[in-house]
């Protein structure tokens, strides 16, 4: 018995259809976040799951003493607020994506109780032919926090 897997490809009609959303804010179509505060519970799932285990952010009593007075969370917990927090806009839906980097840039860090919002649009669209892949897509996002 034969094995036959078909993965959807993109066209330029799908091409051009994703151009048409450079520079539209992606708010209209937020999914819901996996967490809505930096909490106490939230902070130390994270710090455990990512193997973090400074105590700045998991002792209550010892963050007390320390220099913010209370916990503060690894930075990046930012993930976990909103997958648009490291630009994910839902480019092409049943083609695979790769996720090639992101920069960020902190003011201060995260303290017990901050919330935070995320927004993303597509900046760029790039077709790129590749050895590996053949016809690719870079899609440049941008983000606001």
């Amino acid at each position: 018995m034969e094995s036959h897997t078909s993965f959807r490809k993109f066209d330029d009609e799908l091409i051009e259809k994703l151009r048409t959303r450079i520079g539209t804010s992606t708010s209209a179509t937020k999914p819901q976040p996996f967490i809505t505060m930096a909490s106490p519970d939230a902070i130390r799932h994270w710090a455990h799951a990512i193997g973090d285990y400074n105590p700045l952010y998991l002792d209550p009593e010892y963050a007390a003493r320390g220099p913010f007075g209370h916990l503060t969370a690894p930075p990046t917990i930012l993930y976990a607020f909103d997958k648009r927090a490291n630009g994910g806009v839902s480019g092409l839906p049943g083609i695979h994506g790769l996720m090639g980097g992101c920069e960020w840039e902190w003011q201060r860090p995260v303290h017990e109780g901050d919330e935070f919002t995320a927004d993303a649009w597509i900046a760029a669209v790039e077709e790129r032919n590749g050895d590996f892949a053949g016809r690719q897509l870079k899609i440049t996002r941008s983000e606001e926090h």
